[in-house]
């Protein structure tokens, strides 16, 4: 006896041609929201602001919003290079009271960047400089970041965000180099970050040649990053 025909859609668990419909509209849907989502948070992020000249200057005043400025510098001389961030009133600006205003302190040739927490409002750059340099003043407004635990570099650095989880963290760290080697975690707003309310923030400060380790517990999970000072070679793990 011949079996009765099973259209499509009938039993075995198959789905219907509205129920496919459904899904795939529900697939649209929440790749719109994604989309979406992307673009505010893209909008949200200032456009990067470039500045260069050569020699000692004071540049154009210019605007910031509240959060983290990233300033990425560059210098081709053989003298000093010194960069102070100052507000519209000559102040100096960019963390606790100023305190992290000095952006960078080289002799000679130098590319490296700067991560500093600053206040919104008009904003000038104090340069001395023995040649050309060149200056892009960043603003990310990060939602995500990846769970990266290892960081490397030869000289001054703002590192990537990354993703920390709260509890105790051990922070490795290797310098190669002659000058000061300091460590300082920031949170995505460029604020101090680390336990006793910011004050376990800075991992390392010393002279030379460094190998060492800090533990560290951090207060809530969430986006950080660090910021380096290096004359030679470096390394960080996180674990």
């Amino acid at each position: 006896m011949r079996r009765p025909y099973r259209g499509r859609g009938e039993g075995g668990g198959t789905k219907t041609g509205s129920e496919s419909k459904d899904e795939e509209e529900e697939k649209k849907t929440a790749e719109s929201k994604q989309d979406k989502k992307a673009a505010e948070s893209k909008q949200s992020e200032p456009e990067p602001i470039r500045l260069s000249g050569n020699g000692q200057m004071a540049t154009e005043l210019f605007d910031l919003e509240e959060g983290l400025s990233v300033f990425r510098m560059t210098h081709q001389g053989d003298g000093n290079f010194s960069v102070t961030l100052l507000d519209e009133d000559g102040q100096r600006a960019g963390g606790m009271g100023g305190l992290d205003s000095l952006l960078v302190n080289e002799i000679g040739s130098f590319e490296g960047s700067h991560a500093v927490a600053v206040e919104a409002g008009r904003h000038v750059l104090d340069v001395q400089a023995g040649g050309p340099w060149t200056i892009t003043i960043e603003q990310p407004r990060p939602s995500s970041a990846p769970q990266t635990t290892t960081f490397t570099g030869n000289s001054q650095s703002a590192t990537d965000f990354f993703q920390l989880s709260q509890g105790l963290k051990m922070f490795n760290m290797t310098h190669q180099g002659n000058g000061n080697f300091s460590v300082s975690l920031l949170d995505k707003n460029g604020r101090r970050a680390g336990g006793m309310g910011g004050l376990e923030s800075l991992l390392v400060n010393e002279i030379g040649s460094f190998d060492g380790s800090k533990a560290v517990r951090i207060p809530e999970e969430g986006i950080y990053l660090l910021q380096v000072q290096a004359d030679g070679p470096w390394s960080i793990q996180i674990e």
